[in-house]
């Protein structure tokens, strides 16, 4: 620690010794609290020597048929090293983020093939951090989870590159989960009103279409999908008693509307009228009657 950048490779040369000794979260420590006055290692020298040093632990379990890492944990040195750059930088670095994505993603395949209990846990990580850092270049990211089995993952990929259209067929099509697709479409809402209509013909171009999600769907969100152009889009074998419902909601909502501005000024205008209609008339009798 006080020896400081420009001794690294002497650092980086003996803390295998150290690393081997303690906890990962110990052994980190090495690298990246360095006393008052020296200078911090060169944190992407560093993060070289942590990704081969892991990358030969994985190795040596996998040669060995191991199915736990030596120091049973769930996440490795490079991992908590580069976790602790992203904590204490100030402006999100995206060659960071991206690089514990990378990171994450390969340690993850790593214990799949080692059939690990740890990967679970991993995949959330995975998950939460490209669900919430906003500092990650999506479409460098893309093409590692193309050909995964990640598909929500790569979802949440595809929606920050505003691919919408591709993240609503994986949850429909791919994943069959209808509940994260509606979910997504709420999220999304707010800055794309189109996305609700989206889905619609996601269902719809399914072969066959499928209209009992469609109809559903229409149901749920009456206000959130034009009705003229909902029903164009309908194919010719929808029948009446599939929509009995959903128009009955839309004209509902349209009944129910509160009158506009134009609607109430004419409304005031009407009373104002009645009533003056009703002082002139009392005026007349009460005129007649003193007379």
């Amino acid at each position: 620690r006080k020896l400081g950048k420009p001794y690294s490779k002497v650092v980086l040369k003996y803390a295998t010794v150290v690393i081997q000794s303690c906890s990962p979260h110990d052994a980190i420590s090495v690298f990246i609290d360095s006393p008052v006055g020296t200078e911090p290692l060169d944190p992407m020298e560093v993060l070289e020597y942590l990704e081969k040093r892991d990358e030969a632990v994985i190795k040596a379990c996998v040669k060995s048929g191991s199915s736990t890492l030596p120091q049973d944990d769930d996440t490795t040195l490079a991992i908590l090293f580069i976790h602790n750059l992203i904590a204490s930088e100030e402006i999100g670095n995206p060659v960071l983020h991206n690089k514990l994505v990378i990171l994450l993603l390969q340690f993850y395949m790593h214990l799949c093939a080692m059939e690990a209990p740890q990967h679970d846990n991993v995949r959330k990580q995975l998950f939460q951090f490209l669900r919430y850092s906003k500092h990650y270049v999506a479409r460098e990211l893309a093409p590692h989870f193309k050909s995964t089995e990640l598909h929500e993952e790569y979802a949440v990929i595809l929606a920050r590159m505003g691919r919408h259209r591709d993240a609503l067929k994986i949850y429909t099509h791919t994943l069959k989960s209808h509940k994260h697709a509606r979910e997504y479409c709420e999220m999304v809402y707010p800055q794309n009103p189109d996305i609700f209509v989206m889905l619609l013909e996601t269902y719809l171009q399914e072969n066959p279409p499928n209209i009992s999600q469609a109809v559903q769907l229409l149901q749920n969100h009456p206000s959130k999908l034009p009705p003229e152009a909902a029903l164009e889009m309908l194919p010719g074998e929808t029948t009446f008693s599939h929509l009995q419902n959903y128009v009955g909601s839309v004209l509902y909502t349209s009944t129910n509307k509160k009158p506009t501005k134009q609607n109430n000024t004419a409304a005031d205008e009407k009373r104002t009228s009645e009533s003056n209609g009703r002082e002139e008339k009392t005026g007349t009798k009460a005129c007649n009657h003193h007379a």
